[in-house]
């Protein structure tokens, strides 16, 4: 590598390369270039050129932490920002371990994942070395940990038994398997329904497989048309600061018609179902 590196300068009285750098950077390394100096015998120097910015396209350089460094990476396997456009990984902190954990939604299993997660967080130096990708993703089982658990409360799954966490809202009161609500059904003004989450008397319901399944695929539907939603903001956004008319026009906008028509509708009409309830309407999705 370091061939390769002197195989970059070019030949005369001094060695001259030429490399991009971040302006933040500019005084840190003017610092180390001169207690460098003031030990060696050759002298180096930094000569800022600006003026050769408009001939070359600069390099994509994001900052990044222990934490988000694992989120970039995920983001870079896809494609890795140009410079100046907007990056994704600042909202992919929150949806990725979220919608993880809408799939992986238990209290039980997203428990341990959490405390698995800390345990690397403990343990970090031991693995800095010995397993550097599980030293880099360690924040992210932190991550998708928690917000397992947290769909597991919202599912109120434990380990696929229901929590009785509140008072239930339905009742049996002939003892035969056929429950009836307590709260109002129709929202117009009543007893609200359970406080947070599934109710836990929907556990072993002859028709919760049902219902369960249906509940988190529009949950997953909704949440999934809205992060794709926002990537095509974020392309918006990338449109207008490049001012290119011809991105907008012709990929922004029919990028953005076509998902408001076939995916944007659907989770209107998922939504109207939940907030107006009828006694027969169409199934959207099963």
């Amino acid at each position: 590598s370091l061939y390769n590196i002197l195989n970059l300068c070019q030949e005369g009285m001094t060695l001259r390369v030429d490399v991009w750098y971040p302006a933040a950077e500019e005084v840190k390394i003017q610092a180390l270039l001169g207690e460098t100096n003031a030990d060696a015998q050759q002298q180096a120097i930094l000569c800022a050129d600006r003026g050769s910015l408009h001939r070359s396209v600069p390099p994509t350089y994001i900052r990044t932490n222990e934490y988000t460094e694992a989120f970039q990476d995920v983001i870079n396997t896809y494609g890795i920002p140009k410079y100046q456009e907007a990056n994704p990984a600042l909202l992919t902190l929150v949806t990725f371990p979220f919608i993880f954990g809408m799939m992986y939604g238990d209290v039980g299993h997203g428990s341990m994942l959490f405390l698995a997660g800390l345990f690397l967080c403990w343990k970090a130096e031991d693995f800095r070395y010995s397993a550097p990708a599980i030293f880099q993703a360690r924040f992210m089982v932190v991550s998708m940990g928690f917000f397992a658990t947290f769909a597991g409360f919202m599912y109120n799954d434990f380990f696929s038994i229901g929590l009785p966490l509140f008072a239930t809202r339905w009742v049996d009161p002939d003892k035969d398997g056929h429950f009836s609500p307590t709260y109002d059904v129709k929202n117009s003004g009543g007893k609200g329904p359970y406080p947070f989450g599934m109710d836990w008397v929907w556990e072993g319901a002859s028709n919760e497989l049902l219902y369960m399944n249906s509940m988190k695929m529009k949950l997953s539907v909704l949440f999934g048309v809205l992060q794709m939603i926002v990537g095509v903001l974020l392309r918006w956004s990338n449109a207008f600061y490049e001012k290119s008319a011809l991105d907008f026009i012709c990929e922004c906008v029919p990028m953005m018609v076509f998902m408001l028509c076939f995916f944007g509708w659907m989770d209107v009409m998922i939504l109207y179902k939940w907030v107006h309830p009828v006694d027969t309407c169409p199934s959207i999705i099963n």
